[in-house]
């Protein structure tokens, strides 16, 4: 992060489960996805520094599990990706001495391109097509977070985020 611009980048993993919905194949009852991505934010602080408005764009490459997929030796297997990106609006509040404690409420949308790598061995799992991943998606979500940071020979650093 640039301290006096106050424009960062991030890497993230993100993991969530799926339920059916409205997948078409009666064999996939659920639907792991593990993002890999990148984004880049910038926080507005208008008010001494303590309440910071964020917004945060990024990448990533989805890598999907339906039902759980596994290998012969029973690891589980994410044989189907997917391009995505993500949009992020998040409100927080900073206090403590060093403004160490940070509070944040925040709101985004993970969006999905149709899967563009998918098993050719049906053996392997299904076409994404026969799955529902031949058509791409979106999901919002909300949530809260706590960041508590320390001071470094670096610089300040987020050292336990819990979202």
């Amino acid at each position: 992060m640039k301290p006096k611009s106050k424009i960062g980048v991030q890497g993230y993993l993100q993991i969530t489960s799926f339920s059916a919905g409205s997948m078409q194949s009666p064999d996939v009852s659920t639907l792991d996805d593990l993002d890999l991505g990148v984004a880049g934010y910038k926080h507005f602080c208008p008010i001494g520094g303590h309440l910071c408005f964020t917004p945060l764009v990024g990448i990533h490459l989805a890598l999907m599990s339906p039902a759980g997929s596994t290998d012969s030796e029973g690891s589980q297997v994410f044989n189907y990706a997917a391009l995505g990106g993500r949009a992020e609006l998040a409100l927080s509040y900073a206090f403590g001495s060093r403004f160490e404690n940070v509070i944040s409420a925040m709101a985004g949308v993970n969006l999905y391109t149709k899967a563009f790598a998918s098993p050719s061995d049906p053996s392997q799992g299904l076409p994404a097509d026969q799955i529902g991943l031949d058509e791409g998606g979106a999901i919002a979500y909300f949530g809260l977070g706590y960041t508590r940071r320390f001071d470094t020979p670096f610089g300040q650093t987020p050292f336990v985020t819990l979202e």
